[in-house]
């Protein structure tokens, strides 16, 4: 099991997008969590709210391939 850092980072999630016309883009969320797994489970589920669906005109968002990155800690 890895302990969670002491003080927590902020990361930047980003996920893949299409569109069914097959142009491609990506979706960004700044999270904070103490570990990557957590950041991307975040980002991974603020991208399934309706706002976020919105806000990317119905692109389809791939989750497996999502990626996140220390931005910072506070």
């Amino acid at each position: 099991m890895t302990r969670p850092c002491l003080v927590p980072r902020m990361w930047l999630v980003t996920i893949p997008t299409s569109h069914t016309d097959g142009s491609v883009g990506s979706h960004h969320f700044v999270v904070a969590a103490d570990t990557a797994d957590d950041a991307l489970q975040r980002g991974c589920t603020a991208a399934e709210s309706a706002q976020a669906l919105r806000h990317r005109r119905n692109a389809i968002p791939d989750t497996s391939a999502a990626s996140a990155e220390v931005i910072g800690t506070f």
